[in-house]
């Protein structure tokens, strides 16, 4: 697990898969940060089941104005450059956090950046979020026919049993921080994981 520190103020984690960020004992990433920087706040959370970038600060308020940016595995040939979509909980699955759509939910925008590669019934894209709502990107692309490689609630279970996925191939890739006050611009990159590597 991969730890840059800026400042001392503003802490970024590459979260291997099976880590959660919050409501869990057994790896939790924020536990597991809090031990070593004592006083911390999460500004941002990624399912358990998705890799990369999620960072802390030590301030109060956060100065930085964030992009974060994902990259993503679909099933078929995607031509979407954007996904605009109202979305809220499931009421009747409020435990497992499912959302679906709803015209009295949250306006969500997931803006899909480039994609860099196409191969057989699969895309490799790069998705950034102006919103950010519980299983957005995952609602987002399986809504639309291309939901994501491995992904156990939204995708394709027939397909992800049939090529043997072991994971869901979305990983939290960059984070972009911009301080308005001093004009600077932070950028993390968190690699690809082997496993991903191997599926891409």
């Amino acid at each position: 697990m991969k730890i840059k520190v800026f400042k001392k103020k503003l802490i970024v984690v590459s979260k291997p898969e099976g880590f959660c960020t919050n409501f869990c004992k057994k790896k939790n990433i924020f536990l597991y940060v809090k031990k070593i920087f004592n006083k911390i706040r999460l500004m941002n959370r990624i399912d358990k089941e998705t890799s990369g970038l999620v960072y802390f600060s030590k301030n109060k308020k956060n100065v930085y104005l964030v992009r974060k940016t994902y990259r993503v595995l679909v099933f078929g040939k995607i031509k979407f450059n954007k996904i605009i979509i109202p979305i809220k909980k499931n009421k009747f699955y409020l435990k497992s956090f499912l959302v679906n759509f709803n015209l009295k939910g949250k306006l969500t925008f997931s803006f899909i950046k480039k994609i860099f590669y196409k191969r057989f019934f699969f895309s490799l894209i790069e998705i950034d979020i102006k919103s950010g709502y519980t299983h957005q990107i995952r609602y987002h692309l399986s809504i639309i026919g291309h939901p994501i490689l491995g992904d156990r609630i939204y995708g394709n279970r027939l397909l992800n049993k049939l090529l043997n996925i072991k994971r869901m191939f979305l990983h939290s890739y960059i984070i972009n921080f911009y301080n308005k006050k001093k004009k600077k611009k932070l950028v993390f990159i968190s690699k690809l994981p082997n496993i991903l590597n191997g599926c891409s």
